[in-house]
């Protein structure tokens, strides 16, 4: 059962207490960084192989023609930055209008009808966001922490009263984020949680979470159940 805020804010009292974001822990940012650049040198294969799949794609199906990647505003703390993704909408059903502007309704995503033959695939198993390694590798995200959402979808949690998107950087995987699919995938006790664990455990501790929640992502996008 899902708490509602006012269970939350009683839950996260020293949470909600908060004024302004939290220092970063910089052997988390470190490690963060290190890995990200890392990881693109090991995957650029998998880039380019994925690119190669976008120009045979778009030559054998002309509606699937387009960018290989797409951005948008995501945003957190009191900065808004860039997000990376693969474009996996067909190009026609994209509003250039809200592209312009930064917005991730630009991008129709929502049904598998409006995704491109190599989009569905890359969809389902979440492959979409890997250039997010690259906000990493910059320092505009973390691995781990709470899930990188959109402008839009941002300005809606703080008009509800919710703060947890205010105090640490955005993520790649976050402890609901790895349960797409599942009713919790919404439970935002989960990133109060995760917040409260940033504040109180040491590095060491901290850094196993993290590989917990690394390895649940990883998991998931084996298991390629998107959509």
């Amino acid at each position: 059962m899902l708490l509602t805020l006012d269970q939350l804010q009683e839950k996260y009292k020293e949470i909600f207490a908060l004024e302004s974001p939290l220092p970063e822990r910089v052997f988390k940012m470190l490690l963060d960084r290190i890995i990200a650049i890392l990881i693109l040198f090991l995957i650029s294969p998998v880039f380019l192989i994925i690119f190669l799949a976008y120009l045979v794609d778009g030559f054998f199906y002309p509606e699937d023609k387009g960018s290989f990647f797409i951005d948008y505003f995501s945003f957190d703390r009191t900065r808004r930055f860039k997000k990376y993704k693969f474009r996996i909408a067909k190009t026609q059903l994209i509003d250039e209008k809200l592209r312009k502007e930064g917005s991730f309704r630009a991008y129709p995503e929502e049904t598998p009808e409006n995704l491109t033959r190599l989009g569905k695939w890359l969809k389902k198993a979440y492959l979409d966001e890997l250039p997010q390694i690259i906000n990493i590798a910059k320092g505009d995200m973390s691995f781990v922490g709470t899930r990188a959402i959109s402008c839009e979808e941002y300005e809606g949690l703080t008009k509800e009263g919710h703060v947890h998107k205010k105090f640490l950087k955005a993520a790649l995987w976050s402890e609901n984020a790895t349960r797409k699919g599942r009713p919790d995938f919404h439970d935002l006790d989960l990133e109060y949680g995760y917040i409260r664990k940033y504040m109180q455990f040491p590095a060491w501790r901290l850094l196993l979470t993290d590989l917990k929640i690394i390895a649940r992502g990883l998991k998931q996008n084996v298991q390629a159940k998107g959509y």
